[in-house]
């Protein structure tokens, strides 16, 4: 599989509170939009980073993915909720 340069050019960094920081040119929606398999988009209840505008045009290009959204978390699902993070994955896992 091919991968644009413009979806690989970011940089990842970690913040003193050990937040995780992407900056530079990279595309959520264009970069799962050459997936050619059924994903799941997993987002914190209370997280602004995955917004209704970006799923939209995440399904505008690659359709089969999907969106679970787990509460009483925020960005880092798996750290904040996990039994969430489980009950939310796990249907979509037993769909393959």
């Amino acid at each position: 599989i091919h991968i644009p340069a413009y979806l690989t050019q970011s940089t990842i960094s970690m913040t003193e509170n050990h937040d995780i920081e992407f900056s530079g040119s990279f595309n959520l929606p264009a970069f799962l939009g050459i997936l050619a398999v059924t994903a799941l988009l997993v987002r914190g209840g209370q997280s602004q980073r995955i917004t209704p505008e970006i799923y939209a045009a995440v399904k505008a290009r690659a359709p089969q993915v999907e969106l679970a959204t787990v509460d009483n978390s925020d960005h880092h699902v798996t750290l904040d909720n996990p039994g969430g993070f489980v009950q939310a994955v796990r249907p979509f896992l037993a769909k393959a």
